[in-house]
């Protein structure tokens, strides 16, 4: 009875430690993934802390003196039969010249601190240093070109604009976003219904970008908001990136769009370009892509010596998704005259109506190495917990799966192997006696009967005893 009893309690015991192994191996399995889920969350709140603009931490650093520098190219139109202007008959040629390159030096300069609704003031500074090495040409080239004093209405002293941004600290998704231009929030040079201030000033974009979904850019320069349409994902120096370009919306005038038809500023061109007129003191200027990349024939067909190439004259900026941040961009705008006939200016009274290029600029920007390296291990980061997490699993499915294994792999295959043994070495025993009655009967028939053979033996024996 005793026995049985000691019996029982020792299956139960084996029970019990059958279901805790499994218990415990499945708490492990569990504790893999809870633990990849836990180490990206607390990477990521690590990360937006980081990203935040305070005073002195090393993003702010960085966002006031950039490790990089940014290359400048500006290309000039030569109007080669100026002479034949007020000939209507003729169109104007151009020839385009250059690179006249410059290496710029960004930097910004902050105003004020502004904790009660986390922004912050600055203003940006630009130095230009000339690259005679990029330069084709020099600075002493003779260009003709419109005297575009003549078409010049006011007068209007230039000044650096102050610009007012959120600095993360109330949460990542106003990171970045620009709240104030020159401590207003709006623009007096374009109607109302288009005059809000909106969007990124230009270095900081939000943080967690999605996929096919526009960002905004607000340009102080041209007095407007830009979007730029997703395009594509991209691998640039081994980090994901996603790629924008201009669309159609961005240079159109209320032509293809009605509601940007608020930016033509009372004069309405074809779709293509954007008038500034307000935004540069008056003066008829008009931006476009270089060479009226994507504008409507209408301007192309109205001059000769332009020919548009997609990948040279169209401008793009790629961001890192997670932070936001500019792995590379091209910026590239061309700076054009309107012209029409004026009453006041002899030269100008010959009716003709026309958009005359003046020059395109190329600048360019790509990351450092120290950028290169941060931003692959930011989105290796989740990559790495992943792995933890799975070795952890794939630990616990072999100790959970050993016992199993061993039993089937370690116990009846030796078992076989055995019993194979077993029977091998029977066989063995058989062809051993066979093959010892074989040698028996060979002797036999050679030395004859065993009798004689032990007789001759003992009768030797004696001879020599």
């Amino acid at each position: 009875m005793a026995e049985e009893t000691s019996s029982s309690l020792l299956g139960n015991l084996k029970t019990f430690l059958k279901y805790l192994n499994i218990l415990l191996s499945i708490s492990l399995a569990g504790l893999g993934t809870i633990l990849t889920i836990f180490s990206t969350t607390l990477f990521d709140k690590y990360l937006e802390n980081e990203l935040q603009l305070k005073p002195n931490n090393e993003v702010t650093k960085a966002w006031i003196k950039p490790d990089v520098n940014i290359s400048l190219d500006i290309y000039l139109f030569n109007w080669t039969n100026s002479h034949e202007f007020l000939d209507t008959s003729i169109k104007p040629q151009f020839q385009e010249v250059g690179p006249y390159s410059y290496d710029e030096v960004p930097f910004k300069r902050i105003k004020s601190w502004y904790p009660d609704d986390n922004t912050l003031e600055y203003e940006k500074l630009h130095t230009f240093y000339f690259n005679e090495t990029r330069t084709k040409g020099s600075l002493q080239d003779k260009i003709i070109s419109i005297n575009s004093l003549l078409v010049r209405n006011t007068t209007s002293p230039a000044y650096s604009h102050l610009y007012r941004i959120s600095t993360g600290a109330d949460g990542v998704n106003s990171y970045g976003e620009l709240k104030f231009v020159n401590r207003k929030n709006y623009t007096k040079h374009v109607p109302s219904e288009c005059s809000q201030v909106r969007g990124s000033s230009g270095e900081l974009q939000k943080v967690n970008l999605e996929k096919y979904k526009p960002i905004q850019y607000y340009v102080a320069d041209f007095c407007r908001t830009f979007w730029l349409e997703y395009e594509d994902e991209v691998i640039v120096d081994g980090v994901k990136g996603y790629r924008y370009k201009m669309g159609d919306m961005l240079l159109d005038n209320g032509t293809l769009y009605a509601e940007n038809k608020c930016f033509c500023n009372g004069k309405c061109l074809p779709s293509g370009v954007i008038n500034i007129t307000s935004c540069t003191w008056d003066m008829p200027f008009f931006i476009s892509l270089p060479h009226f990349l994507g504008a409507d024939s209408y301007f192309a067909n109205q001059i000769e010596g332009l020919q548009a190439k997609r990948d040279i004259h169209e401008p793009f900026i790629i961001l890192e998704p997670r932070t936001g941040f500019i792995m590379e961009f091209r910026g590239r705008f061309q700076l054009n005259i309107y012209l029409e006939s004026s009453s006041h200016l002899k030269c100008y009274q010959n009716k003709r109506k026309l958009l005359f290029p003046i020059m395109w600029f190329d600048s360019y920007m790509h990351m450092s190495a120290k950028t290169t390296f941060t931003l692959r291990f930011i989105q290796n980061c989740t990559f790495y917990s992943q792995i933890l997490g799975m070795c952890l699993m794939t630990i616990t499915l072999t100790a959970l799966l050993w016992k199993p294994v061993k039993k089937c792999c370690f116990t009846h295959y030796p078992q076989h192997l055995e019993i194979s043994t077993m029977q091998d070495d029977d066989d063995d025993d058989d062809d051993v006696t066979n093959k010892h009655s074989e040698d028996l009967a060979n002797k036999e028939a050679l030395l004859g009967e065993s009798n004689n053979f032990i007789g001759l033996f003992s009768e030797t024996k004696k001879i020599y005893s």
